[in-house]
């Protein structure tokens, strides 16, 4: 065999391993996608939580967002969840059964259907006096009407 050829043989040779190594990383990077919920990708719920009313608004009905929460000695009741132009409106009833709070905030996780989340997001109610009830709202832009529950944890 000549030196050409001999040449060809190892260039060959080497182009087939950096196929073979691309084709491999390629498919671990694709293997290990985290279960992460990304902006704009939604959960594969199976459960429909919301109805679609004519004008495209979609309103939350879980059973489980409108139940009570108690988060401290704070009651948060009466969630509801509407998304329409592009935005999705929380509201909700705030009771504070402890005493006045000066920055009272917390961190709001809209849970799926298969309990991931879908998303976080800060609910600020600020200063708040004993035995006082305030209705807050917060919007987000990301649809979380098919949110089967919300989750709200206290921020120091």
């Amino acid at each position: 065999m000549n030196s050409k050829s001999q040449h060809q043989i190892r260039l060959l040779i080497i182009g087939i391993v950096v196929v073979i190594a691309i084709i491999v990383v390629i498919a671990s990077i694709s293997k290990n996608k985290s279960n992460v919920v990304s902006e704009g990708e939604q959960p594969k719920n199976t459960e429909i939580n919301f109805k679609q009313t004519t004008d495209e608004t979609k309103v939350n009905i879980s059973e489980e967002l409108s139940k009570d929460k108690e988060v401290g000695d704070v009651i948060i009741k009466q969630s509801k969840i509407v998304y329409s132009n592009g935005k999705t409106l929380l509201t909700s009833t705030v009771i504070n059964n402890g005493i006045a709070k000066d920055n009272l905030r917390f961190k709001v996780k809209f849970i799926a259907n298969d309990g991931s989340i879908i998303t976080e997001s800060i609910g600020f109610i600020g200063q708040i006096k004993a035995n006082e009830t305030k209705t807050i709202s917060s919007s987000i832009t990301l649809d979380t009407s098919n949110s089967k529950n919300i989750v709200y944890e206290l921020i120091p």
